[in-house]
């Protein structure tokens, strides 16, 4: 005899059938429906783990392979991951950047602005955005454009904040550029 039981997601896809085959015909005994049910369940529930899991093992891969600079905070503001791309461009080690509150890790100059965009978004704003100018360690200055987002749960409440940061030097640059071309062009007509 086989029995055979469908088990499916959570969201009620199938996901595959748990048989038992046994020498004899008959139908399941008590003690075996249970097994067969307790089997499937464990099954669909190991299956759904490992496609989650893979998911997740993308996203993660995607958010630190990013080509824009990724920082997370908790709600309080104080920073819990950063990828590497924020490592190379602002040229901060993730030591010294993760448990700092986000205005910290800020030039002094720009902290108490910052201070006041994290408010904003801990305060409802849904997302902040602007442009920082920057002296990174080495002596350099680089622009920065930036999006800082609430991360809300399931009951909508503020659980994290997303801060992305596009390098945006040579786009500056340019515009200085373009603009300087233009006063020269100006003054040669005038």
């Amino acid at each position: 005899a086989c029995w055979s039981t469908p088990f499916f997601s959570s969201d009620k896809k199938l996901l595959g059938t748990f048989g038992i085959y046994v020498p004899e015909q008959r139908g399941p005994r008590p003690e075996e429906q249970e097994l067969i049910q307790f089997t499937a369940s464990l099954a669909a529930f190991l299956i759904e783990r490992s496609e989650a899991k893979t998911q997740m093992d993308l996203l993660s891969k995607a958010v630190q392979q990013s080509p824009v600079a990724v920082l997370l905070c908790d709600a309080e503001g104080k920073v819990t991951y950063v990828n590497q791309k924020f490592a190379a461009l602002t040229g901060l080690r993730t030591t010294e950047v993760i448990g700092a509150l986000l205005p910290d890790i800020y030039p002094a100059d720009l902290r108490d602005d910052v201070l006041a965009q994290l408010r904003r978004v801990q305060h409802g704003t849904e997302l902040v955005s602007g442009q920082y100018k920057i002296l990174c360690g080495n002596g350099l200055f680089y622009w920065q454009s930036y999006c800082l987002r609430r991360i809300v749960d399931e009951q909508q409440q503020l659980s994290h904040l997303l801060l992305e940061i596009e390098d945006i030097t040579q786009q500056k640059e340019t515009e200085q550029q373009l603009i300087f071309s233009e006063l020269r062009f100006r003054t040669l007509l005038d």
